[in-house]
């Protein structure tokens, strides 16, 4: 009876998280904007970059999409954005509520940006959870300044 209570239970909170309705964009470019006020090196107008997705089956299948695609239109546009961090400070503020999502298009916008060091560029990711090793690593590879801020779940 314990182990029915307890499918019963996986269950239900699966189904309760996956109906939970994500933030606005709006709601999520007002945090990304609060949370990254006092990163030095973004200067004066950093740039904004609303992840968002419908529902966070939404965000994975995007996420399985770029894994198997490579880099969408989107991180391209943002790999251009990144690229000129080898010449210039830039400053990009860059989340939503979805991890994975987040880390994906960062990763493939990097390697959208080509190969060279990125050492103008000040990344700050607003996310739920801190960005992946694999991030991380390909960040302090390309000499890319990355601050994370929680993201209020």
């Amino acid at each position: 009876m314990a182990v029915v209570r307890s499918g019963i239970v996986i269950v239900l909170t699966a189904a309760a998280l996956a109906c939970a309705t994500p933030p606005t964009d709006a709601d999520v470019e007002s945090d990304l904007r609060r949370l990254s006020a006092d990163v030095q090196g973004l200067g004066p107008s950093p740039r904004l970059v609303v992840l968002n997705a419908g529902s966070s089956m939404d965000a994975w299948s995007h996420v399985a999409e770029s894994r198997a695609d490579g880099p969408s239109t989107r991180a391209r546009a943002l790999g251009r954005r990144f690229a000129k961090g080898s010449q210039r400070r830039v400053g990009i503020v860059i989340g939503g509520p979805f991890p994975q999502l987040n880390d994906r298009m960062v990763l493939d916008a990097l390697e959208a940006a080509g190969s060279g060091p990125l050492p103008g560029l000040t990344l700050v990711m607003v996310s739920p959870e801190p960005p992946e090793e694999q991030l991380r690593i390909a960040a302090l590879r390309r000499r890319v300044k990355l601050v994370h801020r929680r993201l209020p779940e």
